[in-house]
């Protein structure tokens, strides 16, 4: 059995009739949509349009991807993607070669997040006698097979098992929320690498990518920051208000007077800079050299190294910087990770690092203390010299401090290492209720970070006083205007 397919495709008429999915639209909600599949605008809509893209002028025209970054109870879901998963599986035509199977793929942070949206879409196909008809068999908790040879599955966000799919709609749930730092098991750019090629056969194939914002770090971020270098992506940003005008003002309203901070992100759809975050992101932004990846040696420049032991789960990383003028200026960054069953090779790794020291004309590097007298041994049996330096707890302020200081100061060059940028992103102030302090990764990991705080310092220090307390640490933190006053600079 098919469904009929009217004349003129009409997404929006779809949804709306009480023959077919019989739902309700905001008119944010319905804007975005017509956006989506390239239909008019009236002149209420392209207001809405133009506050959500930022562009002044609305082209129509189908899209092939779209992010669509909202607030809380926006209704991305329930409105958006369960609606274009139901048009795109049963009233688009994706023209399957004998024994294929096509997929319409929810996928979330985990397979219970993405069975949310997939109750909305079998609530759909079961609520409606025209749709119904065109399930197969019984629905399982996690797909349900139509009888047009397309299934609709959820998957959690796993770059394996997203493979080997024939995709003609894939739907990214909460994309924010997916791992983004590169060294996880499963960050978003590979999931995005793994479905994108099962889409290539389907001229009508659709990628929707759906999320509340979270920290200006990650796929999401760069989509919206990036937004005019790829006009083929419909990017959307909009408020939970004006995109579900439905939902109580009163608790809105609440809420924003209990936590307005939380509130811009969490229904404000703004991206934001965590409130212990160490380093601004457009600072950190503003310092890497694009298309820079290395530096070769320049003769008789210093050069400063810094490495970062680890074996197991970290990374065993190493950095080199050199400074010039009024700037430190990163050389080169490199990693090694090892596992339980394959740990790092110590003697490997470090031979490594001694062959790149050689290079930069380098005979001395800083660590901390881990596995700190057999590092020092193997390096000086290569005629290295090693010095240890704390890179934790309190002893460690002056190393963070010089970092942030060059940072928020544009006094710093970076490589153009996305590894790099999104551990400096993801640093955090954390002050203990004893009243410690500490610098460290919000999540995922910081070992690239690390070793260039230490060579950073190394660079300042050995020619220029540094502050030493946790006092004038302080004072740097809580000034976040990098022209102010207070902000220290090393003397």
């Amino acid at each position: 059995m098919r469904l009929s397919k009217p004349e003129t495709f009409n997404p929006i008429a779809l949804i709306k009739s009480k023959n077919v999915i019989g739902d309700t639209l905001s008119v944010a909600q319905e804007t975005c949509l017509r956006a989506l599949y390239g239909l008019p605008l009236d002149a209420e809509q392209h207001a809405i349009y133009e506050r959500a893209t930022l562009k002044s002028t609305y082209s129509a025209r189908e899209y092939r991807e779209a992010c669509i970054i909202c607030g809380r109870r926006s209704g991305k879901d329930s409105r958006l993607a369960a609606n274009t998963a139901v048009i795109e599986a049963l009233f688009r035509e994706h023209k399957l070669a004998t024994g294929e199977r096509g997929y319409v793929i929810i996928v979330a942070p985990t397979r219970k997040q993405a069975s949310v949206c997939f109750q909305y879409i079998l609530a759909r196909l079961e609520n409606s006698p025209s749709m119904r008809a065109m399930i197969a068999g019984d629905p399982h908790d996690c797909e349900v097979d139509l009888v047009n040879g397309i299934t609709i599955s959820v998957l959690a966000a796993n770059q394996r098992t997203a493979r080997g799919f024939s995709i003609c709609c894939c739907i990214f749930d909460e994309e924010a929320f997916f791992y983004d730092d590169a060294t996880n098991a499963n960050p978003a750019s590979e999931i995005l690498k793994a479905v994108r090629p099962g889409m290539a056969s389907f001229p009508n194939a659709k990628l929707i990518r759906i999320s509340s914002p979270f920290a200006k770090v990650g796929n999401l971020w760069e989509s919206w920051r990036d937004r005019e270098k790829h006009p083929e992506v419909l990017t959307w940003k909009l408020d939970t208000r004006t995109m579900n005008p439905a939902l109580d003002r009163a608790f809105l309203d609440a809420e924003e007077r209990r936590d307005p901070e939380s509130f811009e992100r969490e229904y404000g759809a703004n991206f934001y800079e965590s409130a212990s975050a160490f380093l601004p992101s457009d600072a950190v932004e503003s310092c890497v050299q694009r298309g820079r990846y290395e530096l070769p040696y320049q003769p008789g420049v210093a050069c400063y190294a810094a490495l970062d032991v680890a074996f197991k789960g970290d990374f065993f990383a190493f950095a080199l910087v050199h400074r010039a003028a009024n700037k430190v200026i990163q050389d080169f960054v490199r990693s090694w990770k090892g596992s339980r069953s394959n740990p790092v090779n110590l003697s490997q790794v470090l031979s490594e690092i001694v062959g790149t020291l050689k290079l930069y004309q380098c005979r001395k590097i800083y660590g901390d203390s881990v596995c700190s007298e057999p590092v020092r041994q193997a390096l000086a049996a290569q005629g290295v010299t090693f010095e240890q330096a704390t890179t934790l707890g309190a002893r460690a302020a002056p190393i963070w401090s010089t970092l942030r200081t060059l940072i928020t100061s544009r006094e710093m060059e970076l490589l153009d290492d996305s590894q790099t940028i999104a551990e400096l992103k993801r640093l955090e102030l954390i002050v203990t209720s004893g009243g410690n302090q500490r610098v460290e990764a919000s999540s995922g990991h910081d070992d690239r970070a690390v070793v260039l705080a230490l060579a950073s310092h190394q660079a300042i220090s050995q020619g220029r006083a540094v502050k030493k307390t946790w006092r004038d640490f302080a004072e740097v933190i809580s000034c976040n205007d990098p022209g102010s006053e207070r902000m220290w600079r090393p003397i």
